[in-house]
C-alpha cells in the first residue's frame, strides 16, 4: 500500500468517523429534547429530568457524550482545514 493509499484511507475513516459522530450528536441532542419536554409537558418533573440526565450510558452521561461529540467534530473540522492548507 502506498503513502497515497494511506492518506486516501486515513481520509475516508475521518469522514467516516465524522458522519457517525454527527449522527451520535444529533441522537443525544434528541434524547436531551425530549426530555425537557417531558418537563415542560409536566410528564416528568425537573428531579427526575436531571437525574435522567446524570444517569451513564456507557461510560458518560448525555451532558458528557454531548460534550465528546461536539470536541470530535470541531477536531475533526480542524484537521480537514489543515490538510486543504497544505495542498
Amino acid at each position: 500500500m502506498g503513502k497515497t493509499d494511506l492518506v486516501r484511507s486515513a481520509t475516508a475513516d475521518l469522514e467516516n468517523h465524522k458522519e457517525i459522530s454527527k449522527n451520535n450528536l444529533a441522537q443525544v441532542r434528541q434524547k436531551i429534547s425530549d426530555l425537557k419536554n417531558k418537563v415542560l409537558n409536566r410528564e416528568m418533573s425537573y428531579a427526575q429530568y436531571e437525574w435522567e440526565l446524570a444517569v451513564k450510558h456507557g461510560e458518560r452521561n448525555l451532558s458528557e457524550w454531548h460534550d465528546f461529540y461536539s470536541e470530535y467534530l470541531g477536531k475533526a473540522i480542524r484537521i480537514e482545514e489543515q490538510k486543504r492548507k497544505k495542498e
